[in-house]
């Protein structure tokens, strides 16, 4: 599984993050991964477009950029539909629309047993 460390120093470039970091779970990395290497192919909507907040909002995830068009628009819009589906935490494709101590998450059930067990969700491993 890749890392939020992996994905941040190969898309420096696209990135200019708020947090300096990613505001979700690592089981979306791939989904993100994906989608910035589709970006970095396509026109951007000016020469110093970059990409400000990657996040979970309401159990999905939100990348979001000051300008945009049609084609980074599609692919941010596709990648926060599959994130729907993709545990959040080990980015198994099983994930649901759960409600965690009033929060809605997308986790799958063996990361929600995890939680339910030891208080906690795994760190960056499948389970």
């Amino acid at each position: 599984m890749r890392t939020q460390d992996e994905l941040l120093e190969r898309f420096n470039d696209l990135l200019d993050l708020r947090a300096d970091r990613l505001e979700c779970g690592d089981g979306w990395i791939d989904i993100i991964w994906e989608a910035l290497e589709k970006i970095e192919k396509c026109e951007k909507p000016s020469p110093d477009w970059k990409i400000q907040i990657i996040k979970e909002k309401f159990g999905g995830l939100r990348i979001q950029s000051f300008g945009f068009n049609q084609e980074t628009d599609d692919i941010i819009n596709l990648a926060e539909r599959k994130s729907a589906y993709v545990c959040e935490v080990c980015g198994s494709n099983t994930g649901t629309h759960k409600k965690k101590n009033g929060w809605l998450k997308t986790i799958c059930d063996k990361c929600d047993k995890y939680h339910d067990e030891k208080g906690v969700y795994p760190l960056s491993e499948r389970v």
